[in-house]
């Protein structure tokens, strides 16, 4: 019976060992970013892996989905220019988003005709990658800003995001070539907003706030 009793103490150990081995945990549901509201998936970068915000867009270089302060409009014009950097300062690249046509000239003759509405994304960088926004500028991170404004006398007003995302996929740190990304940003209370540009460069940009 000695193979008999080798078999019963082989089964024992195996059946010992199946106990007592490592304990494999269940995989991690995979976060899920909250501004995920148009069913286009994260935002690229947040480590979603999946296409980002061009899900739930509709096409064009330059477009958006979504509202702030109850106002619904296409950001359809996308500026940028990258500064710093090349005299020794820390690098930033500044985007302009506005439902208002020819966003650079009108800039450059001293501002927009109202109405309007402006996107201002605030990159602390000029490569490529994935930029988490926060209320004031983080490093690596990005601010983003929103601005209206009504015509004949009517209001105004302004807000800040408070979370979200900016994917930049191209930019030149020269100014002479298109700059292209998506954004996701939350505002708080006052709304949300996603979409994607391809920004031409243009010199009449503001540097950003407090610099």
């Amino acid at each position: 019976m000695p193979g008999v009793r080798l078999a019963a103490i082989s089964l024992g150990l195996a059946l010992a060992g199946g106990c007592l081995g490592p304990v494999v945990e269940p995989p991690r549901p995979a976060y899920h970013n909250p501004l995920d509201v148009y069913d286009a998936g994260p935002l690229p970068g947040d480590g979603g892996g999946a296409p980002g915000t061009d899900g739930g867009l509709p096409p064009g270089a330059t477009v958006s989905q979504g509202s702030v302060d109850g106002r619904a409009f296409e950001l359809t014009s996308a500026i940028y220019q990258v500064q710093g950097g090349a005299d020794g300062g820390m690098p930033r690249t500044l985007v302009s988003l506005s439902d208002a046509p020819d966003l650079c000239g009108a800039l450059t003759d001293g501002g927009l005709p109202t109405p309007w509405n402006v996107v201002r994304l605030y990159l602390a960088g000029d490569v490529p990658g994935f930029y988490p926004v926060a209320p004031v500028l983080p490093p690596s991170g990005a601010t983003a800003t929103f601005d209206w404004e009504d015509g004949d006398g009517g209001g105004f007003g302004w807000q800040t995001g408070q979370d979200g995302g900016v994917q930049l996929d191209r930019v030149d740190p020269g100014n002479a070539q298109t700059t292209a990304g998506s954004y996701a940003v939350d505002f708080g209370d006052a709304g949300a907003l996603v979409g994607r540009f391809t920004a031409s460069p243009c010199a009449a940009l503001p540097p950003p706030p407090g610099e």
